[in-house]
């Protein structure tokens, strides 16, 4: 699957946001704010494009064999739809939790949230890297490249 449709598919997240953040909260879009989702939206069409233009396969050429896709269609499309919905949640429930009236700290949520979520995954992650080669390299570059994100958070 081209990944620019599950990053078409992503780019609706900021307009799930607005949508969501206009009915519960009241918060009205600014003109920057229309013209940012639109930026997104159209740089995202664009790159779903790139597949159009190059003429993309559903199969991959490898050699002379042609290998399939490792799982159908229609499951990174349920990610990438599940996903910016989820975005939009999480969005709206630390919004609420850190307005006046609930009062929680934002930092605390933020970094709770992370720690949890890291949990998950390297439960996910440990027997899949037990079952399938791992990538020293691989593994290294998303370390450093996390490290890197969690540095810029914290600065935000």
């Amino acid at each position: 699957m081209n990944v620019g449709v599950i990053t078409t598919i992503w780019s609706v997240n900021p307009l799930f946001m607005a949508l969501v953040d206009y009915k519960v909260f009241g918060q009205k879009l600014q003109y920057f704010h229309v013209l940012g989702t639109l930026a997104i939206v159209l740089c995202t069409i664009v790159i779903s494009l790139s597949g159009v233009i190059e003429g993309g396969d559903e199969a991959t050429e490898v050699g002379v064999e042609v290998v399939a896709p490792a799982v159908p269609t229609w499951v990174p499309v349920i990610f990438g739809l599940i996903t910016p919905v989820s975005f939009t949640c999480n969005g709206i429930l630390t919004k609420h939790l850190t307005s006046d009236k609930v009062g929680f700290n934002p930092s605390t949520i933020s970094f709770s949230a992370y720690f949890v979520v890291n949990i998950i995954v390297l439960i996910v992650a440990i027997p899949y890297w037990v079952q399938v080669d791992f990538s020293q390299s691989l593994f290294w570059i998303g370390f450093i490249g996390s490290v890197i994100n969690t540095l810029g958070i914290v600065c935000i």
